[in-house]
């Protein structure tokens, strides 16, 4: 090899090492909110989720599971290769499954509000 040659393939690197940490920089920074587009949002939508909804799906899940399964591991302690919650399909009645099904369900819509109204500011 050659000076020349290895001139180049050194520049050729250094040309690619520093393309490569500008797209990284530019894709960290890209990735986080401005400052203007954080106050505006906040200011303008409230995007808080209904704690209540939230909690009333878990307390009702766990309450069944007291109820129906209390040999059943709590939520987030599940173990082994039994899929989570399994007990509800083998242990729950379907009306029992039903109320589960409503409460996750109002626990998923009681934020549609908030993203229909910013769908409609867009």
């Amino acid at each position: 090899m050659t000076g020349g040659e290895l001139a180049f393939a050194l520049l050729f690197f250094l040309v690619v090492a520093a393309s490569a940490s500008l797209m990284a920089y530019v894709a960290w920074k890209g990735s986080k909110p401005s400052d203007f587009f954080s106050e505006a949002v906040e200011e303008t939508y409230k995007c808080e989720l209904s704690e209540a909804d939230i909690n009333a799906y878990f307390d009702l899940k766990e309450r069944l599971r007291k109820q129906k399964a209390p040999e059943a591991p709590a939520e987030g302690e599940e173990e082994g290769d039994e899929a989570p919650s399994a007990w509800v399909r083998q242990k729950l009645s379907p009306e029992e499954i039903n109320m589960l099904r409503h409460a996750l369900m109002r626990r998923l819509v009681s934020c549609f509000d908030r993203l229909d109204q910013v769908q409609k500011d867009k």
